[in-house]
């Protein structure tokens, strides 16, 4: 059902019958609700088999996340390289923390941020959205 809202969100912005900032907003909260979602299916599925732990062993267990973040700079600080390439839009950027590749969120058409992680194996993301510190490990999905 979200990717049924988020198209017609999608042709909402395209139209600009909405306020964008507004319009920005719903997405991003919508993005967040379906990496929960997300998350939580699969969670779920490996909690059946996976034995218990304490909070602390469960707060290092992505050794992605547990490294201190490196700086790096974007290497597109307009946008999403390859949505700028072929003309597509973005709702929202991500930052490879590993070599500074700017991609866009699953909820942009492209989902670049994933595709850039399948290709380069790069495990964590951080938001790259003003007000946000986020970071995603796509290995253990992880946020941090």
């Amino acid at each position: 059902m979200i990717g049924a809202e988020r198209a017609q969100l999608l042709k909402i912005r395209a139209a600009g019958e909405v306020d964008q900032h507004v319009l920005g907003q719903v997405l991003n909260a919508m993005d967040a609700e379906e990496a929960a979602l997300t998350v939580s299916a699969r969670r779920s599925e490996r909690l059946r088999e996976t034995p218990l732990r304490a909070p602390d062993q469960i707060a290092a267990a992505c050794e992605h996340l547990s490294v201190e973040p490196r700086c790096v700079v974007p290497d597109s600080p307009e946008g999403c390289h390859e949505c700028l390439e072929t003309g597509m839009t973005w709702v929202h950027l991500r930052l490879c923390t590993e070599c500074g590749q700017v991609g866009c969120c699953d909820s942009s058409p492209g989902k670049h941020a994933t595709a850039h992680f399948h290709a380069s194996g790069h495990p964590v993301m951080r938001s790259l959205e003003p007000g946000e510190a986020w970071r995603w490990c796509f290995v253990d999905e992880a946020l941090g």
